[in-house]
């Protein structure tokens, strides 16, 4: 997808829905995905090659991963997608949050760009916003 594009969203249900891979398949999956938290029964999934794939997080730490062959219900410690994952699953194994997990990539995948942003399954606190926006200036 390209640089400075929303990849995750908090559906009203408090769903988190993100995508990555080929921008255009993953703008019809995001709307796919959701809508099915509006309508409550999906309709078909739209089609999506096989460089892009799309995730659905319930606040219960189930994990829907979408791809080209269906989907994969997981329900993992921490997860990551796109090109820079390899970079942000490292990061998270030796204990950074999420958010700086995505610094890491965005700072050493040459494929990743564009700045941090975050979505929560709850809006966050002052507090919180606060904390996250200092432990990312400590990972520039």
């Amino acid at each position: 997808m390209q640089f400075g594009m929303t990849k995750v969203f908090r559906r009203e249900d408090g769903a988190l829905i993100g995508a990555a891979g080929i921008a255009a398949e993953a703008v019809n999956w995001t709307k796919w995905a959701l809508d099915i938290g509006e309508t409550g029964a999906p309709s078909k999934m739209p089609n999506i090659g096989k460089e892009t794939e799309g995730v659905i997080v319930y606040l219960d730490g189930q994990v829907l991963v979408f791809d080209r062959w269906g989907k994969c219900v997981t329900t993992p410690h921490y997860f990551a997608m796109g090109s820079g994952q390899d970079y942000a699953l490292g990061a998270m194994f030796a204990g950074a949050g999420s958010c700086v997990a995505v610094r890491a990539a965005i700072l050493h995948c040459a494929s990743c760009g564009g700045e941090v942003e975050w979505v929560s399954h709850k809006p966050l606190t002052t507090t919180q916003r606060a904390w996250l926006v200092r432990e990312l200036k400590k990972a520039a």
